[in-house]
This record gives structure tokens, C-alpha cells and sequence, in this order.
């Protein structure tokens, strides 16, 4: 015992053992502080997410926009075939007043989509606290179907799937091309929309 009195009473001794002992602690609070602040990132996302999402699912014309997809709406599917280079050459082609209504509700869902990748991006959003919360369409709508296990939201068809990325593609929606990406549901590498796009029912 006595050795190790008189090492502490050494005062270079004492300095060296007080500055150890300073720096643990810094570490530990500074370890704490870390932690805390990865739960209040956490948290805050999670709400973001929550609150960006109701926002989407809250604008009225977002809304339309996913109802019209959810049931296959007939006006809504012809306003997605319809592209600017098709209805400038042939008069036959021209937007309806309803089918220009539907087009531009779903310019919008579109528009905040993209907005929604670009807080997931900027990590404002968590993208796994999204993706539990846009599930179902994510897999209704993506341009990508499961494999395993197989997707069970299929009324949806392949064939108004390949209008609406058609329709993302053509017009550079790349916000939204990469939303889906993160979780599997669009194509990634080149090539025109019809490559890329993935059927649920591989045609014979």
C-alpha cells in the first residue's frame, strides 16, 4: 500500500492519473452525447417521414392521383399514354378537359414523390421509416414486381404499370425512379422504358 501512497503523492504521478481519469469521462459523455443524438435523429425522422407522408396521402390532388391508379381509372390511364410528341402530330390524340385534370393530379403525386426522395437523400427522412408507411403502393405501383416472396397487390395490371413508367421515364421524373429504386421496385441501368420494365406475368 505504501508504494502506491507514495506514487500518488507524487504530484506527476497525481497530474497524469487526474488527466487519464478527465479524458475517460470526456469519452463517456461524449459517447452519451453521440447516442442521444442518434436517437433524436431517429425520432425526428420518424416523424418527418410520418408527417411528409400524411402530407402526400393528405393532398387532395396526390389523393386523386393514387385513387385513380388504385382502381385503374379509365381517364386517368389514357392521360398517361397520351405524351406530348403523340398529341402534337396526330389531332385524334388531344387531351380531353378531364384527361388533362387527371394528368396534372398525377404530375403532382409525381412532384411530391420526388420531394420525398430529396429529404430521404439530404437524410432528413429515413428511408426504411418511408418505406413503412408507402408499403402498399410501393408495391402496387413499382416498376419492379417482388419475386420472393411474389407480390400479392396486383390489380394494378402490367399493362397500366408500363403506362405509368412509361410515363415516369419519358418525362424524367427521376426523383421518383430513384425513390423506387431504394427498395428494389424500379430498374436500374439503360435502356428505353419498355426494357427496363418488369412484367408480373412473363408473356410466352
Amino acid at each position: 500500500m505504501a508504494p502506491v501512497i507514495h506514487w500518488l503523492l507524487n504530484g506527476q504521478n497525481l497530474a497524469a492519473l487526474i488527466a487519464a481519469a478527465s479524458a475517460a469521462l470526456a469519452f463517456i459523455q461524449y459517447r452519451r452525447n453521440s447516442i442521444r443524438q442518434k436517437n433524436d435523429l431517429a425520432q425526428s425522422q420518424a416523424v418527418t417521414a410520418a408527417r411528409e407522408t400524411l402530407a402526400l396521402l393528405g393532398n387532395v390532388s396526390a389523393q386523386d392521383a393514387l385513387s385513380a391508379l388504385d382502381y385503374s381509372e379509365p381517364t386517368a390511364m389514357r392521360a398517361l399514354e397520351i405524351h406530348a410528341a403523340t398529341y402534337e402530330t396526330n389531332p385524334k390524340a388531344k387531351f380531353s378537359e378531364e384527361e388533362k385534370a387527371a394528368r396534372d393530379k398525377i404530375d403532382v403525386l409525381l412532384t411530391r414523390l420526388e420531394m420525398i426522395n430529396f429529404l430521404i437523400d439530404r437524410g432528413v427522412i429515413s428511408a426504411t421509416d418511408f418505406e413503412s408507411h408507402f408499403a402498399y403502393w410501393l408495391e402496387l405501383l413499382g416498376e419492379v414486381p417482388g419475386r420472393n416472396p411474389p407480390d400479392k397487390l396486383v390489380h394494378f395490371s402490367d399493362a397500366n404499370r408500363r403506362k405509368l413508367w412509361n410515363y415516369i421515364r419519358v418525362y424524367r421524373f427521376h426523383g421518383v425512379i430513384e425513390l423506387f429504386k431504394r427498395y428494389g421496385r424500379a430498374s436500374s441501368g439503360t435502356g428505353t422504358p419498355e426494357d427496363l420494365f418488369v412484367a408480373r406475368q412473363p408473356t410466352s
